[in-house]
């Protein structure tokens, strides 16, 4: 359906438009069918949590793994289906079962946590899609800086300005998660 539904949008543009190279027109679909089925995704994501009374925490957690992974990259799949599970798996452990395990740690371990992820974040990223290759040794510095930058704000706002302990718990684990599957070996699509 997704697919579909780009290539429809693309023809469109091939037809009305001056852009007729093919390799913009791949170009085209590609971050259309990402754009679909990214928004696709967010719909369900946010009615199945909206329905378990985890909105806040969802929209959370969401802001800070969008927010470093749109510099850091991550795990890619093969299917929509595929994303949507592993997004599903990842947001439930965030906003749902990390939450329910009231833990109330000392600073100095939140900060430990948050110090060995933001070490990984810089190492690891960036970890681009094989669609979007990072080929300049420029750009890749920039987006590794952008996204350990984010990770760091994210990480202080939340120790020194939150109190609340679910949300800085969904908040470190966040990052933490989005640290880990950056070490992701495998550099493919799974």
């Amino acid at each position: 359906m997704v697919d579909r539904l780009a290539l429809k949008f693309t023809n469109y543009i091939e037809h009305n438009s001056s852009i007729k190279s093919k390799e913009d027109l791949e170009k085209i679909n590609y971050s259309l069918r990402s754009l679909i089925g990214e928004a696709i995704k967010f719909i369900l994501l946010l009615v199945i949590f909206t329905l378990l009374g985890r909105t806040s925490l969802f929209l959370f957690s969401m802001l800070i793994f969008c927010s470093i992974r749109a510099f850091s990259g991550g795990l890619h799949f093969n299917s929509a289906f595929k994303c949507f599970i592993s997004s599903l798996i990842m947001f439930s452990l965030s906003c749902i079962i990390v939450p329910s395990l009231n833990l109330s740690l000392a600073k100095p371990y939140y900060w430990l946590i948050g110090l060995l992820s933001l070490i990984i974040i810089f190492i690891q990223s960036p970890r681009p899609s094989h669609y979007r290759p990072i080929n300049d040794e420029k750009r890749r510095w920039t987006v590794k800086i952008i996204s350990t930058f984010i990770a760091t704000f994210h990480l202080v706002a939340m120790l020194c300005f939150m109190s609340d302990v679910n949300y800085i718990n969904c908040g470190i684990f966040s990052i933490a998660l989005q640290a880990i599957q950056l070490i992701n070996l495998k550099k493919e699509c799974i």
